[in-house]
């Protein structure tokens, strides 16, 4: 999810030093825009980390500016990653275990899960998504291994929930993207960067005039 901070507002605001100095006026706000992008960028960041329970970093590394302002387009696009967050990232991969009935499940166990020998998964442990929100226990949920993903940062570990008796009769469950929660979050701080980009332009105009 994108959105734009483009330049016209502010060009309003100085219209009189922007037709006296068209290109040193250019050449300033392209700086204030970039400024206020990477402002609401920041903002942004710590918005969405007041609203879901996700760690800073992983919002931080999701949100980003893939366009900046230049002479010739004078816009800077911060876009969210769109693709679904996994519940793992928001705490829900941690498994409920229950002594196992079964000889057979007594046996084995499972290292990767974290399931102990003689231990059954019971569900996951209670998690929330939002930050302000109570946290909930999943009795039927499971971890399950995505294809996609590394294993290095635990990105393919997904929480699911059974939809049927077949082996595979599942489905994974997932949480807000970070792409969804720009979308709101960047109603709440576009003011202020919009001020912060009015700011910068004058300093930046003064400097280069």
């Amino acid at each position: 999810m994108a959105n734009d901070f483009t330049g016209t507002a502010v060009l309003s605001q100085f219209a009189d030093q922007v037709r006296r100095t068209p290109a040193k006026a250019k050449q300033a706000l392209v700086a204030a825009l970039n400024t206020g992008g990477e402002f609401a960028r920041r903002r942004g960041v710590e918005q969405i980390f007041s609203e879901l329970n996700l760690k800073r970093t992983y919002i931080d590394q999701r949100l980003e500016i893939t366009r900046k302002a230049t002479a010739e387009d004078l816009s800077v696009v911060i876009t969210g990653r769109a693709r679904p967050t996994t519940l793992k990232s928001y705490g829900g991969d941690k498994i409920v275990t229950a002594a196992a009935k079964s000889p057979r499940r007594k046996l084995k166990g499972d290292k990767r899960r974290r399931i102990a020998k003689g231990q059954k998964a019971a569900g996951i442990k209670a998690f929330k998504v939002k930050r302000s929100g109570t946290a909930q226990k999943w009795a039927g949920g499971f971890i399950i291994y995505l294809k996609s993903g590394s294993a290095n940062d635990g990105s393919n570990v997904a929480m699911a929930i059974r939809t049927g008796k077949g082996r595979d009769s599942y489905r994974v469950v997932y949480g807000p993207s970070v792409g969804s929660a720009w979308k709101s979050a960047r109603n709440a701080v576009y003011e202020d960067a919009l001020g912060v980009v009015a700011e910068e332009f004058q300093k930046e105009f003064s400097r280069i005039v």
